[in-house]
């Protein structure tokens, strides 16, 4: 995973989706990602400050099959914390909602901490 986030870096906030996708193919080829792995993935993200790519890796999952889940969009919304990217983590709570992927507290709470963190409170 640690590849993966370095090349993400690499691509820098103007990759596109089939940017992300190239990598993440190149990584993982044709096998499955689990729920697990993709979490993991947008938990090193997260843990790099680089939650630049965490919508387009999101998108890209969902396009290689994976359901989005609440667990999915918690550990999308926590790297946009981590990051203070509020507006990212904006745009995953609007994706979940018309997923009709019900979210959690822990879900809200941390779309409410990336708004604080960003300076935007009254989002």
């Amino acid at each position: 995973l640690e590849q993966v986030v370095r090349e993400l870096d690499g691509v820098g906030r103007d990759g596109t989706v089939n940017d992300i996708a190239r990598i993440i193919d190149r990584q993982f080829g044709s096998s499955a990602l689990d729920e697990q792995i993709a979490k993991s993935l947008l938990n090193s993200l997260g843990s790099k400050r680089s939650a630049s790519h965490v919508v387009a890796v999101l998108s890209c999952l969902q396009l290689r099959g994976l359901r989005p889940t609440v667990y999915l969009a918690s550990a999308a919304i926590l790297a946009c914390r981590r990051s203070k990217d509020w507006s990212s983590a904006l745009v995953i709570l609007k994706e979940m909602a018309a997923s009709q992927v019900e979210l959690d507290t822990i879900a809200y709470n941390a779309a409410i901490s990336a708004c604080e963190k960003g300076g935007q409170h009254d989002k």
